[in-house]
Order: C-alpha cells, then structure tokens, then sequence
C-alpha cells in the first residue's frame, strides 16, 4: 500500500477539511446533538473513499484500520439495495461503485456524562495541544508510540484523487516504517491516543456501563483507545481559551495472527446522538467482489460483510459487526491466500462466540 494510500485510510484531515466538514455536519445535526457537540469524520481507506456532496450530510466511519474494509467514513446518498437486519446495505453509486452503508440504531449513543473513566480528562489534553497549534509548532504527543503525523501537499480537494502524503511514525526514526495492524493520524489537537498493555486497563480508562472487548487467544500486538473532540467553530476559529468536547472514543486491539495475518477488534462508542447512514464507497469497484451474511450466536445478532476487490485477487477482508449497549464492536480480518476459510472460520466464530460468556 502506498502511503498516500495508508493516510487516507486512518483518516488524514487538515484544518481546513475539518472545518468544512463540521459546517456541513452542524447544519444537519439533531437538536440534542446540537446542544452538545456536533460530530466531524474521517477519510477513508484507500480502496474506501467517501460520497462528498449527493446529500447534505457528512457521516463518519467507525475503525481506524489501515487495509481493512470497515474502515472509516462516508458521505450520504448510497444507492442501497437489500437491508441486512437491518444494520448493512450493498448498493451501487451512480459511477458504478459497490456501496456499503451501515445503518445506526436509534440512540446509539453514551454521553460523556455517563463515562466513569480519566478519559473525560482527554479535552484538557487537547486543549494543551491547542496552544501548540495555534503558536505553529509541534503537538505534544506524549506516550502517542506508533501513532503517525502527517503532511498534506499536492491535493486538490477531490478525495477520488487521493493527496500526497508525507508520515511520520512517532517513537521511530524518520522514514522508519512499523509494522502495525492499525495506526491513527494525531495531527491535529482534538486527537489523543492512549496506550494500555490490557484491554481491562483500556476499558477502565473509558468508564462505560456494559463495554467489554472480548480478546482472542493470542497476545495483542497493540491495545489502545483513541478519543476525538472538536472545539466550538471549529480550528480556524479557535482561540486560546477554546474549549474541546468529546464526540468519539474507540477501544482497539490488534493482532498478527500465526504472524502474518492482520486481525483488529474494536469497541466504538459514539458521545452525541449521530443518526443516519454512514456509507463507504469502493472507488473503481465494478467487479468487485462484496457479499454479507447475518448470524445469530446466543441471541446476538451479527453480520458480516466479506469484500475481495476482484474475482481473481488473492486478497480479501472481513468485518463482524454487532451492536449492544449502544457500543459497536467490529472485528476485521485481512488476509490473502495462505489463510485457509477454515482458519479464518475459526478466527470469526470464536470472536462471536466470545460475547456468550460475559
């Protein structure tokens, strides 16, 4: 994957796009989300690129994951076709592009008034970052290893022509390239992410009634939860005394399967009442491959939605969705052809069959 490629996917956006992003939102957000904290979004992953402009709306994707199909966001104005409980449609935009659209339950959200956790604490972080910002020199990104920075140049604002990217991993040499399942992109002040070395820890720091992340059997190679706030205004309007608010938190946990194959679970919490579809777009995706099934483990309702990007690639990507106490878990699978269906069976299955024991 090429780096311009990689930024795109764990969500590249520069003061300007964000900020247009938050006007497009703001005029579209409920009147209890209004009274809060209106919601921003994130780019997409580099075969997933966003719907800008068919409705006016912007809504954001749910997990950082460079490479991986559920990645993050999208506009509106899927042209959807066969709903799956009700959560997944498979469509077809008017360019001819495979379309999946995930559907919120209504009142998918926890306020932050309700977290227990230090993660509440995270907006005087960014509040600190702020200062850094707007004097023009380096965020603070204290503990942030593995995260990456990035430099925008040579875009031209159509996201279907993705923009050259310059990264930075922090804690590594430059032009030193880890090898990490996922990575988010901690440029601007509104975003922290905080390490752990368990997924207990991580949920503790988040506070939230009926999380749990179930673990695989094997040892993570990352644990972390990544917040994201945005000031009143937005970034260009902000000013010293501008004050953050939270709007998104996810707890992720990575892992490298028999050491080869990139698996990401996640828990996804939203803070502010954020209706609505979110649809990711498949640029150039015409004979792509992208199919979904739902099955039911011990009364919980999951779908999964398996993408190849052509009938003869030796690639593919899974995602597990499932929605419960207002916290969506998804589990991702990137793999070729070394990865038996059986493994990966094995793989999903055990997954799902993990929540039945809490």
């Amino acid at each position: 994957m090429k780096e311009e490629q990689l930024i795109d996917a764990i969500g590249k956006l520069d003061a300007d796009v964000f900020d247009e992003i938050i006007k497009i939102k703001t005029a579209n957000v409920t009147p209890a989300a209004n009274a809060t904290q209106p919601a921003t979004a994130q780019q997409a992953s580099a075969k997933l690129v966003p719907i800008r402009a068919k409705r006016r709306s912007f809504r954001r994707w749910l997990v950082p994951v460079a490479a991986c199909l559920a990645l993050m966001v999208g506009g509106l104005a899927a042209y959807a076709s066969g709903a799956l409980d009700g959560l997944i449609r498979l469509g077809t935009d008017s360019d001819g592009n495979k379309t999946l659209e995930f559907m919120t339950p209504e009142n998918n959200y926890v306020p932050v008034s309700e977290l227990t956790g230090d993660v509440r604490n995270a907006t005087a972080q960014m509040k600190d970052r702020l200062q850094y910002y707007l004097a023009g020199e380096p965020l603070p990104n204290d503990e942030m290893i593995g995260m990456c920075e990035t430099e925008m140049y040579e875009f031209d604002g159509d996201w279907n022509n993705p923009p050259q990217m310059d990264i930075r991993y922090i804690g590594y040499e430059e032009g030193e390239r880890p090898m990490l399942p996922y990575s988010f992109n901690v440029n601007l002040p509104g975003r922290i992410y905080k390490p752990f070395s368990s997924i207990a820890a991580a949920e503790a720091y988040i506070g939230c009634e009926g999380l749990h992340l179930p673990a695989l059997e094997q040892t993570p190679a990352q644990i972390g939860v990544y917040v994201e706030g945005i000031n009143e205004g937005g970034l260009r309007s902000a000013t010293p005394d501008s004050e953050f608010e939270i709007y998104d938190i996810r707890l992720c946990a990575s892992y490298w399967l028999d050491g080869k194959f990139a698996v990401i679970t996640s828990a996804n919490i939203d803070t502010v009442d954020n209706p609505g579809p979110r649809t990711t777009v498949l640029s150039h995706s015409e004979n792509a491959l992208l199919a979904t099934e739902t099955r039911t483990v011990d009364g919980r309702e999951f779908t999964i939605v398996t993408y190849q990007s052509s009938p003869d690639s030796t690639t593919f990507q899974k995602a597990v969705f499932l929605v419960e106490n207002r916290v969506t878990y998804i589990l991702e699978f990137a793999g070729y052809d070394e990865a038996s269906p059986e493994y990966v069976e094995q793989v999903i299955t055990g997954w799902m069959n993990s929540f039945s024991q809490e």
